[in-house]
């Protein structure tokens, strides 16, 4: 706890607010820079991700689909991963 070697975050950000948001997700950021560690994040919040990530790697059906940089990730995979339409903006 005191010197990590990784920092692994499981939806940090769930359930809060989007200023609350980008602020957890700048704080621990900022955090692995100063510490020079990786952040592994698992979340749902495509543009979040996109506006933080380095790296982005989508699943479906437990299989990677996707592993590349967040300019990458397109509308076309993300209808691959989460499956159907509806749900884009």
């Amino acid at each position: 706890m005191q010197n990590p070697g990784l920092l692994l975050a499981d939806e940090p950000t769930s359930s809060l607010d989007p200023k609350t948001s980008v602020e957890i997700m700048a704080l621990m950021r900022d955090a692995a820079n100063h510490h020079s560690i990786p952040v592994l994040v698992n979340m749902h919040d495509v543009e979040l991700a996109r506006r933080f990530a380095d790296r982005i790697i989508g699943l479906s059906g437990g299989t990677v689909v996707f592993d590349g940089k967040p300019e990458e990730l397109g509308d076309a995979m993300l209808m691959q991963i989460y499956g159907g339409q509806s749900w884009l903006q």
